[in-house]
């Protein structure tokens, strides 16, 4: 599936140079995926209500990524203040 979207939007020179492997038929999947994407945005733009629903969706997909790349672990990382000024 990568390969199919790399081969979509990388120049042919860039995946020569790169010497990535041939996408075969993955490289038609973003065409394919197209009219399905084309299709939901559309209506997300013309029904307000399902604005909602695909930012739920979106936050779900995120949170559910989230936890399985870090194994459900708090984050390691404190936030930087922007308020806070640097000592010099």
């Amino acid at each position: 599936m990568h390969r199919g979207f790399t081969r979509a939007f990388l120049p042919p020179a860039a995946y020569a140079a790169n010497r990535l492997p041939p996408a075969g038929p993955w490289a038609l999947l973003p065409f394919a995926c197209f009219p399905f994407i084309f299709g939901a945005e559309t209506l997300r733009r013309a029904l307000p209500p399902l604005e909602h629903v695909a930012d739920r969706a979106a936050r779900w997909r995120r949170r559910r990524w989230l936890a399985h790349h870090t194994g459900g672990r708090p984050p390691e990382y404190a936030p930087r203040d922007p308020t806070a000024t640097r000592a010099r």
